[in-house]
């Protein structure tokens, strides 16, 4: 369905989710930071359950709802099927921690002031879960991403908040920090990689379930233990299919070959952006690499199918908003990762609003 569409269903509550979306999308809030009072509130009686799924790193050009060759979204396609998809989003950044301030604050980065890697959401802002908490909502966040933390304010207006320790930040840091200094005196790369292994400092972000936590059932146990009556707004930030391109047991070989085994992790970018490069790559490297990251998509499509099946099986027929933080590069104009450069590759992410009824 075209985006038009979208105005047939309680343009209100529509708009009301979409706040923080279609800030980073090219649409800007024009109001200033706001003192958030403390309202009182009474549960809410009417409009639909809000469920928000992100997936972390996602490309539009390589979800198949968006015409990708393979079939990477099923789930994604479906929900488009039912509601709408957007065909041009960009965000207002290529890494995590200020898009995801912009989706709760609905103000660019030069507002809400987290685009430093050590920047706290500041208080005085109104967020997304203050505006469904003020409205009579539980609020429920649910974040693998090591940077959606109560360490930096995601916890404002959160009812409910279920995230990576920050102890887990702070190892991802050291170890992205160890590996800067390995790729500068090649000599210490073998103490590093020992180091990383004993202490668990690995800057790829680990998320839930490569750990034996199941995120998705966190959610739905949450939403399991409300009361029919009430309403609830959450939103869920998932790893997949952000590196390391590991790909979870059941969905190895879907799109890659043998060699992809060893394809996990972007190469090191060298240099600042916009002059930062990144050396020459195998092209069948190259290839197995993407092949491992539509397959962690293709996980990701999965863990987002549990998220909505298993809420509507439990009688509720949430609005479902899934979107994408930022995209990756890969190889092209010589770059690989994300957070090194604005272009459609890094910026470029899918958004799909679905509501049955």
């Amino acid at each position: 369905m075209c985006s038009s569409d979208l105005y047939d269903v309680r343009p209100r509550i529509v708009a009301l989710i979409l706040a923080g979306v279609l800030t980073s999308t090219g649409f800007a809030s024009g109001r200033s930071p706001r003192t958030v009072d403390s309202p009182v509130v009474s549960r809410a009686t009417a409009g639909p359950d809000v469920l928000v799924v992100l997936l972390d790193a996602l490309r539009a050009d390589h979800c198949s709802a968006y015409g990708y060759a393979r079939e990477t979204t099923p789930v994604l396609d479906r929900l488009a099927r039912e509601g709408a998809l957007f065909e041009r989003v960009s965000r207002v950044s290529s890494w995590t921690k200020p898009v995801v301030a912009t989706l709760f604050s609905g103000l660019y980065p030069a507002r809400h002031l987290n685009h430093p890697i050590n920047a706290r959401l500041p208080g005085r802002l109104l967020t997304l879960p203050e505006l469904y908490g003020a409205a009579g909502y539980h609020t429920g966040v649910f974040a693998e991403n090591n940077f959606v933390s109560p360490l930096f304010g995601y916890d404002q207006g959160v009812e409910h908040f279920e995230g990576s320790d920050p102890a887990v930040y702070t190892q991802t840091i050291l170890g992205h920090l160890l590996g800067q200094v390995a790729v500068r005196f090649r000599p210490i790369m073998p103490l590093v990689e020992m180091a990383r292994a004993l202490d668990g400092l690995d800057p790829g972000q680990r998320s839930f379930s490569e750990d034996g936590i199941d995120l998705p059932r966190r959610l739905l146990d949450w939403v399991a233990g409300l009361d029919d009556s009430d309403h609830f707004f959450a939103y869920v930030h998932l790893m997949k299919p952000h590196a390391p391109y590991v790909v979870p047991a059941g969905f190895e070989g879907l799109f890659s070959g043998p060699g992809s085994e060893d394809a996990t992790r972007p190469p090191h970018v060298e240099g600042i952006g916009p002059f930062a490069r990144t050396p020459a790559q195998d092209p069948e490297w190259v290839d197995d690499l993407v092949a491992n990251y539509d397959e962690r998509i293709r996980f990701g499509d999965h863990q987002l199918g549990q998220i909505v099946d298993g809420v509507r099986a439990g009688g509720r027929d949430p609005l479902v908003v899934v979107l994408s933080d930022h995209g990756e590069e890969f190889g092209e104009n010589g770059l690989f990762d994300h957070g090194h450069s604005l272009q459609e590759g890094a910026v470029r992410v899918p958004l799909v609003v679905s509501w049955p009824d």
